[in-house]
């Protein structure tokens, strides 16, 4: 499943991707939109496990 997690406190901003399947960018997209206004000074995006994905995909989830 997919996460989008702020650590307010630490100023972090978590990301789980674990599959680079282009049915998530909408929740990557909502999610990561309510949190861009905050103050992120780390990031930290998890793909263990991810086997495989699309450039499609890779592409938009920079530009959420």
């Amino acid at each position: 499943m997919p996460l989008v997690y702020y650590f307010k406190e630490d100023g972090l901003l978590y990301v789980r991707i674990p599959s680079m399947d282009t049915r998530y960018l909408p929740y990557y997209k909502r999610k990561l939109s309510r949190i861009r206004r905050q103050p992120i000074e780390k990031v930290i995006v998890d793909v263990r496990g991810t086997m495989a994905g699309t450039m499609r995909f890779g592409m938009s989830c920079c530009r959420c």
